[in-house]
C-alpha cells in the first residue's frame, strides 16, 4: 500500500526523478536517520539486562582466571631456580591474589549467601580482579634480576589481553582485568 502512494505520489508531482537522483535522497535520509540516532539520548541499562550480564561475567570469568594461573605456575617452574626467594614470595603475593577471586566467583556460581546481592557481588570481584591483576603485573618487577624481564612481561601482557576478553561482558570487569597488569608489563619491558 505504501509503495502504492509512494508512486501515485512522484507520478503526480511532475518531473520523474533518475535512478541518481532517488539514490541521492535516499543517502540523505539514511544520513539523517544515523546523525538523529546518534544526538538522541541513551538509556541506561535496565536491572535485568545488568543482572544478565553479571550473570554471563560469573560463567566465562574463569578461563581469564586460569591464564593468569598459567602465567604465574611457569614463572615460578622456569625462573624459581634465577631468583627463588623473590620467585616464591612474587607466586605467593599473585596466588593468594587469585585465590580471593577465584572464591568470589565460585561462591557466587554455587549460590551463597553472596549471590543474594549481585551488585554488591560484582563490585568486591571487580575490585579483587584488578588486584590479582596488579599482582600479575609486578611479577616482571619482582624477578627482574633473572634476566628474563621481557619475556615475563610479553607472557604477564598476554594473560591481561586474555583475561580481558573473557572478561568483556562487563567493561569494569574487563579494565581491571586489563589495565594493571597490561601497563605494569608495557613498564617492565
Amino acid at each position: 500500500m505504501a509503495i502504492n502512494r509512494w508512486t501515485e505520489q512522484t507520478a503526480s508531482s511532475g518531473p520523474q526523478l533518475g535512478v541518481r537522483e532517488l539514490q541521492a535522497q535516499a543517502d540523505a535520509a539514511l544520513r539523517d536517520q544515523a546523525r538523529a540516532r546518534r544526538l538522541a539520548p541513551r538509556r541506561p541499562l535496565s536491572r535485568r539486562a545488568h543482572l544478565f550480564l553479571i550473570e554471563r561475567l560469573a560463567a566465562r570469568a574463569g578461563a581469564g582466571l586460569a591464564a593468569y594461573a598459567s602465567v604465574i605456575v611457569f614463572a615460578g617452574v622456569v625462573l624459581g631456580r634465577a631468583a627463588p626467594f623473590r620467585t616464591v614470595l612474587w607466586t605467593a603475593i599473585a596466588f593468594a591474589a587469585l585465590y580471593a577471586t577465584r572464591d568470589l566467583l565460585s561462591a557466587f556460581r554455587q549460590g551463597e549467601s553472596v549471590a543474594r546481592r549481585p551488585f554488591r557481588w560484582r563490585a568486591n570481584y571487580v575490585a579483587a580482579l584488578s588486584v590479582s591483576s596488579a599482582a600479575i603485573g609486578a611479577g616482571p618487577f619482582f624477578l627482574s634480576p633473572t634476566g628474563y624481564v621481557l619475556e615475563l612481561a610479553v607472557l604477564c601482557g598476554c594473560a591481561a589481553g586474555i583475561a580481558g576478553l573473557r572478561h568483556s561482558f562487563h567493561l569494569r570487569a574487563a579494565l581491571a582485568a586489563f589495565l594493571p597488569a597490561g601497563l605494569l608489563s608495557v613498564a617492565a619491558a
